[in-house]
């Protein structure tokens, strides 16, 4: 598994596709990691078999990438930090960013901070106000609080969402 070094730390990572495709960075939810919340899910695979490229890391102290005694390993602004240098490691420039839970609290806070670098944002797992997300200066797209999101990824729904960002550019 490859890693890289993010503010001192290793980071876990997977790419998958081909680099002229769109990027699409998947963030992970607490308590899980990119393997169990991307991988095993499905979404790995359907986005690949649409053409688009997929970057998925394990945050820090998640899953595989390392967990620094004595330090703060869960802030946001450290969490962007890795999530730049993955961005600058992967060579993506601008990307759509599908962000679970804390991974939705991470690209909403990306797109704050940084608008340029992301084409579009979907959240999932996260009581996001919806007048928030209008005020967002890139296309936005929740995936409703239900249990069936985790049974039933609603995979056409946002591969839809994507390729109509896609198009408008």
């Amino acid at each position: 598994m490859p890693t890289i070094r993010a503010n001192d730390t290793w980071i876990r990572f997977e790419q998958k596709g081909e680099p002229g495709w769109p990027t699409v960075v998947l963030v992970h939810g607490e308590k899980s990691s990119a393997d169990a919340q991307w991988l095993d899910t499905g979404w790995v695979e359907r986005l690949s078999a649409a053409k688009r490229r997929s970057v998925r890391f394990d945050l820090r102290g998640h899953g595989r990438s390392e967990r620094r005694r004595g330090t703060v390993n869960d802030s946001l602004d450290v969490f962007l930090g890795d999530l730049e240098e993955i961005l600058r490691y992967a060579n993506a420039r601008s990307v759509d960013l599908f962000g679970w839970g804390l991974g939705a609290e991470i690209g909403l806070e990306l797109v704050k901070r940084k608008p340029g670098r992301v084409r579009s944002l979907v959240v999932g797992g996260l009581a996001a106000n919806a007048g928030e997300l209008a005020k967002l200066p890139v296309p936005s797209f929740v995936i409703p609080e239900t249990g069936a999101a985790a049974s039933q990824p609603p995979f056409d729904a946002v591969l839809e969402f994507l390729d109509g960002v896609e198009r408008s550019r």
